[in-house]
């Protein structure tokens, strides 16, 4: 599949939030793109996908061989207000916008 047709496929799910629920996630339609998203992951060869309680996907490629001591990267989307501006070279933390940091670790507890 080419990159614009998997894009056509995930904008006709319906993944709208309410904006007057304070859950993550606001609706459980959201769902739907996270399970495709872990669903093609899989389908690739990432083979830790999931998605958890509050439907946040993950899962890891491991390094090229050789490259396995290397600094690490993450990447994390999602539409809030405090996005991520970076994560540090070994995955322990992310640093929002608003100067707070999270241990990437507790964001599925």
């Amino acid at each position: 599949m080419r990159a614009y047709e998997r894009l056509l496929k995930y904008v006709v799910i319906h993944t709208t939030s309410d904006d007057s629920c304070d859950k993550t996630p606001s609706t459980e339609r959201q769902f739907d793109l996270a399970n495709v998203l872990v669903s093609e992951m899989k389908n690739i060869g990432i083979t830790d996908a999931d998605v958890d309680k509050n439907c946040y996907v993950t899962g890891h490629i491991p390094a090229a061989p050789g490259y396995e001591n290397v600094p690490k990267i993450g990447f994390i989307a999602h539409n809030v207000k405090d996005c991520v501006l970076r994560s540090d070279a070994v995955m322990n933390s992310i640093h929002f916008q608003n100067g707070s940091n999270r241990d990437w670790r507790s964001l599925s507890r």
